[in-house]
């Protein structure tokens, strides 16, 4: 499946989210009796943060990247799959311009939780290259800035929808177009899934999942893209941020 028809998904979802929420989805509890003591508890002890590798630089066919990178780096993941029954889609919150794991209320309690439950799918919080822990390069100078772009947050996006392995559902495969994959946000993580990118990524040949910030499973995807004389071999595999420039 190409990244086109993953974020078309996304953006035929966004669309509908709003007339479900004057719908069946009002009329559901969020939490069951059984699970009221959640509302109160800090989030971050509920979901661990987990990470998948996905490439710096998606796009080697653009100029404004280079000089391009065959390098990964891990991008944090939280997820509930508390409610998923087979069939059930992989709902994503894109959580915008700030650290990911601010938007774990959502997860626990919020819109995200309450279109698990309806939808007997799994809920996820997927982190914004360059905020909270997920830096694709070891600083934040001007030239380092280059790959912090929404059209390659995007391929993150279908990248994530095209190779995650779930912790503990690693028997299914709930990857993209095997399973539906819907996304919303709100202000530019809103408007996210209604961007499509112009041409379609060329990742690196290096995949994998993490169910941690020091595990890695490999996992196949696509060929790497062919290199040229403008292509870097940076990695950035540290969950720390970067320092800003002087």
């Amino acid at each position: 499946m190409t990244i086109h028809g993953v974020i078309l998904r996304i953006s035929l979802f966004a669309a509908s989210v709003t007339s479900l929420g004057s719908g069946s989805l009002h009329k559901r509890t969020t939490l069951g009796s059984n699970n009221l003591w959640r509302r109160d508890i800090d989030p971050s002890t509920l979901y661990p943060e987990h990470n998948i590798s996905v490439p710096v630089d998606y796009f080697h066919n653009e100029t404004k990247y280079e000089p391009h990178s065959n390098g990964t780096f891990p991008l944090r993941y939280w997820f509930d799959a508390s409610y998923y029954k087979d069939g059930g889609p992989v709902i994503v919150l894109q959580s915008g311009e700030t650290d990911g794991e601010g938007r774990l209320p959502f997860l626990q309690k919020g819109l995200l939780h309450q279109l698990a439950q309806a939808t007997n799918g799994i809920g996820v919080v997927l982190e914004h290259r360059y905020y909270g822990k997920s830096f694709p390069t070891p600083d934040l100078s001007t030239p380092n800035l280059r790959f912090l772009t929404t059209e390659q947050a995007l391929a993150d996006m279908a990248y994530f929808a095209q190779n995650v392995v779930f912790e503990g559902l690693e028997d299914k495969n709930l990857t993209a177009p095997e399973t539906a994959y819907f996304g919303y946000g709100g202000s530019y993580a809103g408007a996210f899934g209604s961007y499509p990118p112009p041409v379609s990524p060329k990742p690196s040949g290096i995949s994998g999942n993490t169910t941690n910030p020091s595990a890695n499973t490999a996992h196949p995807t696509a060929s790497p893209p062919t290199p040229n004389s403008s292509t870097s071999s940076t990695t950035s595999s540290s969950t720390t941020p970067p320092t800003r420039p002087s």
